[in-house]
């Protein structure tokens, strides 16, 4: 990576940093932890079922009861998978979700590819804490079907050595 970029986040994040010390959570950082708030509440009112299909009605009450900023309503998501599930699904859906996350190691575990399990779930674990892209399913769909395919593979390669 460019020394220049890596010097233009650390400077971006410094920034950012700065502002949430000074009470400022308006920034991208800042949403997030906005954010992260807004789920909490929504999960300690509702922990064991979740919202369900009241989830966009009671995120948006809360953002307006504890004045949060209105740009979190333009986000579908809280930008944490499990914060997100939780308070739309309860407690099975946060626990399904982690299941999920770390399917990739179960499923590779004792073949040759344990080490692409391990990599592929500790990747899913620490994205799924500032992004989404395990609730689309489309990556988690293909991240799986990857790990099966090299299971089956290995496994069909000893069968006939």
């Amino acid at each position: 990576m460019n020394k220049n970029r890596i010097e233009d986040l650390y400077n971006k994040s410094a920034y950012e940093y700065q502002r949430i010390i000074e009470g400022d959570l308006n920034s991208s950082i800042g949403l997030r932890v906005q954010m992260l708030d807004v789920g909490l509440t929504m999960i300690s009112e509702k922990p064991l079922i979740g919202h369900g299909s009241n989830y966009k009605q009671e995120k948006t009450k809360i953002i307006i009861e504890d004045k949060k900023n209105q740009e979190i309503n333009s986000y579908g998501t809280l930008h944490n998978v499990y914060i997100d599930t939780w308070a739309k699904l309860g407690i099975l859906g946060f626990i399904a979700t982690i299941f999920l996350t770390i399917l990739p190691l179960f499923i590779l575990k004792g073949s040759e590819h344990w080490v692409l399990g391990l990599s592929l779930s500790s990747f899913n674990l620490l994205i799924s804490l500032v992004d989404t892209v395990l609730l689309g399913g489309d990556y988690l769909l293909v991240i799986i079907t990857i790990s099966l395919i090299l299971k089956y593979s290995t496994l069909n390669n000893k069968e006939y050595a």
